[in-house]
């Protein structure tokens, strides 16, 4: 069950996905990550996926904030929790860096 990463100083180890409660640290939901699915997605669906799964059963009253890396972030991820009327948030390097790579 332990993933293969060879780019990473720990070689070996768990990939847990979860979605706990900012303020309190709560744990409502995990997902151990066990590998590729064999329903042909490819990887750039990953993210997507795991965060569309998490939030799948959140019905909020009020709108709701979702902060994930910029490993899930997508075009298609952002709009989806738009449409969900959640707030997605990524952290601000990523969208610094996206700005200068489209400016050049």
């Amino acid at each position: 069950m332990k993933q293969v990463m060879l780019e990473k100083p720990v070689k070996r180890g768990y990939k847990i996905w979860a979605r706990s409660d900012a303020s309190s640290g709560y744990l409502y939901q995990f997902e151990v990550y066990t590998g590729e699915k064999d329903d042909g997605a490819i990887l750039e669906e990953l993210g997507y996926r795991v965060i569309t799964n998490i939030t799948n059963d959140l019905h909020p009253t009020s709108p709701l904030l979702v902060l994930f890396d910029k490993v899930f972030t997508s075009v298609l991820l952002v709009e989806t929790l738009f449409s969900k009327t959640y707030t997605p948030l990524v952290p601000s390097e990523l969208v610094k860096n996206s700005f200068h790579n489209k400016k050049k």
